[in-house]
């Protein structure tokens, strides 16, 4: 479900070009999970 949530919502990638890109989106993300960003169950 978090993968899902990365993914489709949070990634930004339209501004990633290479794989160094998508690796630094991945880990911005995940370093805001439970911050920024929320998964809300119900």
């Amino acid at each position: 479900m978090l993968w899902q949530k990365v993914k489709y919502e949070w990634l930004n990638l339209f501004e990633v070009m290479d794989f160094k890109a998508f690796e630094a989106e991945v880990i911005r993300v995940f370093e805001q999970v439970g911050q920024e960003y929320m998964i809300s169950f119900g």
